[in-house]
């Protein structure tokens, strides 16, 4: 059975996106350890082909509906536009959220939530409605977010992942209601063939080309091309065609369900097997050997009381903004010890222990701090 026209374009499209939270959530329930920043890559990667596959697929899609086809400099002006404004207006609220945050007062810590949702919904309806690609858009502004202490950014941050794990679970509750059980056994052996062909052919493919000149060696580029697992995304792309009316569809679903099963069964499940075969795992030996030479657990201690007139008082940790190696790891006040969190405002006669290595930085900020 072979889909007609422009069908496999979309299928590729939907099925091109891969998913970086079930990768880590498996390498967090195996306790892999990844070395030489190749899970910052995979982070990144997945995150950034998202919006791409969002694109060509809508893009298709209208293109089969309306029964047109752009032209090359109509598709690039597009894809210009939505990546464009979608990278501008995902920084500009990632940068402002922190900000504001810190400012705020909100007499319940559980409105903090509530803000940042309707700022994230905020920042999707203005970016679409201006012609830029809204999933970029809040991509790119949970990235710079998360680079900036706040207040209560700790329970913000474990609301928002509680959020994410619910969305999936509804997702792939739909994509069960969705599939047809009798249908199954006539899209199952292309399906299969496209999965493989995907795993063993396309994807490693595609990263030796995009590594070929980078650092990583050859076992570390084809630990990447395998654990290009396909996960919610696709399965969200999928629905599409059916609520646009997409001739085929019931097939092009069934399609995409087996895909990301047999995606999920086979990369999935020899993630931690591939991890060990490939040899990038961090040795335990290698954590405690950098444990044991920190120099955290020398000379990098410090004391610092808070005196009359100092700016500290009356401020939270996060509207401080300090730099990422000077930390307060603890206050004590009035005889009692508290651990300093964004959301912590400090007060006169508080005592900080605080980390630093560098001596001329701890100089520098606590002169800043103080006068």
């Amino acid at each position: 059975m072979i889909l007609p026209g422009r069908k496999p374009f979309l299928l590729g499209s939907i099925i091109s996106s891969t998913d970086a939270a079930a990768v880590f959530a498996i390498l967090r329930a195996k306790k892999i350890s990844l070395r030489n920043s190749i899970a910052p890559l995979l982070e990144l990667k997945s995150g950034s082909n998202d919006p791409m596959a969002i694109f060509l697929t809508m893009t298709i899609v209208q293109m089969i509906s309306l029964n047109t086809t752009p032209t090359v400099s109509e598709w690039a002006i597009t894809l210009v536009k939505q990546f464009g404004i979608g990278i501008a207006m995902g920084y500009l609220f990632g940068v402002a959220l922190p900000a504001i945050f810190n400012r705020l007062r909100l007499k319940s810590w559980g409105l903090y939530p509530v803000f940042s949702i309707a700022w994230i919904l905020l920042l999707y309806t203005l970016c679409f409605k201006i012609g830029g690609n809204g999933y970029l858009a809040v991509y790119i502004a949970g990235i710079f977010i998360n680079k900036k202490e706040f207040s209560h950014k700790k329970n913000l941050v474990g609301f928002h992942d509680g959020i994410a794990w619910t969305m999936q679970i509804v997702v792939f509750l739909t994509l069960g209601l969705l599939v047809n059980p009798s249908q199954l056994p006539a899209t199952a052996l292309m399906a299969l063939v496209l999965a493989l062909w995907l795993m063993f052919f396309a994807r490693p493919l595609g990263v030796f080309a995009s590594l070929a000149f980078s650092k990583f060696k050859i076992n570390e580029q084809i630990f990447i091309s395998w654990v290009g697992l396909r996960g919610v995304v696709p399965v969200v792309l999928a629905t599409y065609v059916y609520v646009d009316g997409v001739r085929d569809a019931d097939m092009i679903f069934n399609i995409i369900f087996f895909m990301v099963l047999i995606s999920i069964l086979i990369q999935g499940m020899s993630l931690g097997f591939a991890a060990d075969k490939f040899k990038v795992k961090e040795s335990e030996q290698e954590d405690v050997k950098a444990v044991e030479n920190s120099p955290i657990l020398s000379y990098t201690l410090r004391q610092h009381t808070i005196h009359h007139g100092s700016k500290l008082i009356g401020k939270d940790l996060a509207q401080l903004e300090l730099p990422t190696e000077f930390l307060i790891i603890l206050i004590k006040r009035k005889n009692e010890y508290q651990k300093p969190t964004g959301s912590t405002i400090f007060e006169e006669n508080d005592l900080l222990l605080i980390q630093c290595e560098n001596q001329v930085l701890y100089q520098d900020t606590i002169k800043y701090l103080t006068y």
